[in-house]
């Protein structure tokens, strides 16, 4: 059989603009360049933004360069001239943050069109190795520069004996995020994503951010587990729902290799955010709440990769549901599971197989469990004050009839309804084992008070259902399942203004849905089928509204 080899084409510039697309933020690029200074040894990092004179902070496209400036090992020309090889052929010590070689250019390259680099070894530096993605065609250029303003910066900055500086110049010409965005955001994500080396008792990392005409950053540690403050034993009769519960701690294996070592897992469940609110917490005991940051945004898998994020937030492939808030997991992962994970060549994609899924999977079932049980012990505590202050306050609230007097058969019949209504009610309640405490006495005086809005997990899909009392009137049930109310009113204090219109709004709703009921000359059955019909239009679409605008409330 006749074989022929032929050499093919390579089109430089198609290969760069191809790596540059693989999915990079502006953050996550600029934390992938990162990797490279963690990589050489550094003990200090500085990320610098050049911006646009012409736009403000918040503008979209307002950066002109990212430089990323480290004192690490440092590297001679010609191994500068291989770190912008694409799939440099270089010899990454084990458990290297860096994996085939293709991190600077595609990281690089997805935030502008030129990288640059110039690097310190033993007191002496290198010229700017310099390759720009628009003069590229067939062949890969690298340009060796002896003079310019970025050999001057970097001459200027690299004031030890060692280090490196590189340069993504042309950002503006990308349609990218604003510099305010990518900043906030990489402030968040870089305690969390370098934590251990941040840590470290010996040559910690320092990371500082710096933008043109503002104070620099300083990047601090953040244990996104918070387990400093976990404990490890749950009664989910006594838990007090201020700190988080430590449930899982193991190693879990994933070979029958006994050189690759086993995965580490560890799975926390905190309170929900809405804690907070509870009046009988100390300022410091609100604060230390909020700090777990539990929202839709940093709940599931935080997984690293030879001790650096390469997930935030995970929910692998819907094993922590959408509304598991409350459950965060943090999975320790080395280069000898690359393979196992098929971890990506951006370093942020991996699959996870069936059979470690489902060791994951048996190892959550409890604690996923327990959330349930912490959602309704912290449910529990707050029950006793949500509603209160807006009941307090609107005691003598009566139910205005906006029509005129009405004949005595009308009053009649609408009496007939009420006490129908009101009986109805009572069996209700008592169906769903929520029989009314006897009135609680007004602070300072001998009145009783009715509680004209109420919590309950058990009125159905709907925001609200309305009630009827024999003696006081019309009260209103408002749904604890719904993520109207998870999403909005759990996230107010119970004597928040805005909180009081809300309930105070579907009060009101309750009342015209009784006296609809009481009083519109038709069968009441049809009347039901309409105002049910309606309830469930206006829950769903809500349902929708408040999914689509979690981050409004801190629950991104």
């Amino acid at each position: 059989m006749a074989k022929e080899s032929i050499k093919r084409k390579m089109l430089a510039g198609r290969i760069c603009d191809a790596i540059a697309a693989i999915g990079y933020t502006n953050a996550s690029a600029i934390m992938d360049i990162v990797d490279n200074s963690v990589s050489a040894g550094s003990t200090k990092v500085d990320i610098y933004f050049e911006l646009e004179d012409t736009k403000t902070f918040s503008d979209k496209s307002n950066v002109l360069s990212v430089k990323v400036i480290d004192n690490g090992c440092g590297m001679d020309e010609e191994r500068l001239c291989s770190a912008l090889d694409i799939g440099s052929l270089q010899d990454y010590p084990e458990n290297s943050l860096s994996k085939y070689g293709f991190g600077l250019k595609s990281a690089g390259f997805s935030l502008g069109p030129c990288i640059s680099i110039v690097s310190k070894k033993g007191g002496s530096i290198t010229r700017v190795a310099s390759v720009d993605k628009r003069k590229l065609q067939e062949d890969y250029i690298v340009d060796l520069l002896d003079e310019g303003s970025f050999l001057d910066f970097a001459s200027a900055v690299l004031t030890g004996d060692s280090g490196t500086a590189v340069e993504v110049s042309g950002c503006q010409d990308k349609n990218h995020d604003s510099a305010k965005k990518t900043i906030d955001l990489l402030a968040e994500r870089l305690g969390v994503t370098y934590a251990y080396f941040l840590d470290k008792k010996e040559s910690p990392l320092e990371i500082y951010i710096h933008s043109s005409g503002r104070p620099a950053v300083k990047v601090t540690s953040r244990d996104i587990l918070h387990r400093d403050k976990c404990i490890s034993e749950f009664d989910k009769d006594r838990y007090d729902c201020l700190q988080p519960i430590l449930r899982k701690d193991i190693e879990l294996p994933v070979s029958d290799d006994p050189a690759v070592d086993p995965l580490r897992l560890e799975v926390v469940i905190f309170p929900p955010r809405k804690m907070h609110t509870n009046p009988a917490l100390s300022p410091e005991q609100r604060s230390q709440i909020l700090s777990y940051d539990v929202s839709r945004k940093n709940k599931g898998f935080f997984i690293y990769r030879n001790d650096r994020l390469i997930r935030w937030a995970d929910d692998l492939d819907g094993l922590v549901g959408k509304d598991d808030l409350l459950v965060r997991a943090r999975l320790r992962t080395t280069t000898a599971h690359d393979d196992i994970l098929h971890v990506d060549v951006s370093k942020q994609n991996l699959f996870v197989p069936e059979d470690v899924y489902s060791r994951i999977e048996k190892e959550l079932r409890i604690p996923l469990r327990e959330m349930e049980d912490v959602r309704k012990r912290c449910d529990e505590i707050l029950a006793s004050e949500e509603g209160q202050p807006f009941n307090v306050r609107n005691q003598d609230l009566a139910p205005q009839d906006e029509e005129g007097p009405r004949a005595a058969d009308d009053k009649a019949e609408a009496r007939r309804r009420r006490n129908e209504l009101a009986k109805r009610t009572r069996e209700k309640l008592s169906q769903q084992g929520e029989v009314e405490d006897p009135p609680e006495q007004v602070v300072d005086s001998n009145v009783p008070l009715f509680q004209r809005v109420r919590y309950s997990d058990k009125v159905g899909l709907t925001l609200w259902e309305m009630g009827e009392d024999a003696s006081e009137g019309t009260f209103v049930r408002i749904n604890t399942n719904h993520s109207f109310y998870r999403t909005v009113l759990s996230s107010m204090s119970e004597d928040a203004a805005a909180r009081q219109s809300i309930e105070g709004l579907l009060w009101c709703a309750a009342v015209g849905e009784a006296f609809t009921l009481e009083h519109m000359k038709l069968p009441p059955e049809e009347i039901e089928a309409v105002l049910s019909k309606f309830k469930k239009v206006l829950s769903s679409n809500l349902d929708t509204w408040c999914s689509n605008n979690q981050d409004l409330f801190g629950n991104a």
